[in-house]
């Protein structure tokens, strides 16, 4: 596979709400595609009850659960590289220029630090007169290789990247499959869970192709 200046990879979002707050989810959606752009994958709405026991206390229940993918790449590095903000802004004016929609895939400027506080700002927006949380947003990105979640909280398989944000690696794909880690969430350890998540990596292959295909037209 070849190799390039910068690592991309496909932002998800997991959304939790609710049952009767659609609303909040789907003014949580706009504020995201206003932000990032397009979202391109978005599943049915999904019930976990490991999740309800833990949750419900703040949010109330029944809750659901949205998994959603975006159509635009982030970088898996920090973005204050100044060479790294160069290739990406060469990039993305070269996208511009494309007459097909379909090769207009474009890099953030945003690395998954940012879109972790963005994400706490959302929750905190939407925060009823007790404080409690009405909408939860899990953030993250996936590659060919793996399923990586970002958190504000400490602990023993998350390696901190700055700003109060850690990172957890979630899943490793490998025999045709997204595989369990000891931490895994309990709901991204179901089966179909993880068809979602082959969905979007399929996507992010296809995409990457283009991404690839672009990039050397550049010839940077």
């Amino acid at each position: 596979m070849q190799k390039l200046p910068i690592e991309i990879a496909k932002p998800i979002f997991a959304i939790m709400y609710r049952k009767g707050n659609e609303k909040l989810f789907q003014n949580c959606l706009k504020i995201i595609e206003n932000n990032f752009g397009k979202v391109d994958f978005i599943s049915t709405p999904y019930h976990f009850q490991s999740l309800e026991n833990y949750y419900s206390k703040e949010m109330g229940k029944p809750i659901l659960k949205v998994f959603l993918s975006l159509e635009n790449f982030i970088l898996k590095s920090n973005n204050e590289d100044e060479n790294i903000l160069n290739i990406i802004q060469k990039y993305n004016n070269y996208v511009d220029e494309l007459k097909e929609q379909k090769n207009k895939l474009k890099i953030l400027n945003y690395d998954i630090v940012d879109l972790k506080l963005l994400s706490m700002e959302i929750e905190d927006t939407y925060r009823d007169r007790n404080n409690n949380r009405q909408i939860n947003l899990d953030v993250g990105y996936l590659d060919e290789f793996q399923l990586v979640l970002a958190s504000h909280k400490r602990r023993g398989a998350r390696i901190y990247v700055g700003k109060g944000v850690y990172l957890e690696l979630e899943y490793l794909y490998f025999n045709k499959d997204f595989q369990d880690l000891f931490w895994t969430y309990m709901d991204y350890r179901e089966k179909k869970v993880k068809e979602i998540f082959k969905l979007i990596r399929k996507k992010f292959l296809e995409d990457r192709k283009v991404f690839i295909k672009n990039f050397n037209a550049l010839k940077i």
